[in-house]
């Protein structure tokens, strides 16, 4: 699954600062793709309406075809969430051919 940088984004704001327990410092990503952040008081789920298809994704060679949800949920700390931010285009560019 391809999680947008928007929610990743929009979940950010609701996680605890550095010094709150340990599950605030994190970013949840549950096997449907929705991400989820807490600070402890607010709950912040982000859904993508439109997922991408299984079809968008590249073919990797040595890697089975079949797409399948991941059995768990995952935890990504924020600051690799912001990273993943910062490395992540703001907007693409469509190619017009002349």
């Amino acid at each position: 699954m391809i999680i947008r940088r928007e929610a990743l984004k929009a979940a950010l704001h609701a996680r605890g600062d550095a010094t709150a327990k340990y599950v605030h410092n994190y970013v949840h990503i549950t096997p449907e793709g929705i991400v989820e952040a807490t600070d402890g008081c607010v709950l912040v789920r982000v859904k993508d309406r439109y997922p991408y298809p299984p079809e968008d994704y590249p073919q990797v060679p040595g890697v089975a075809s079949r797409l399948e949800k991941p059995a768990n949920g995952t935890l990504i700390p924020a600051e690799i969430a912001q990273k993943l931010i910062a490395a992540t285009p703001k907007k693409t560019t469509i190619p017009i051919l002349t």
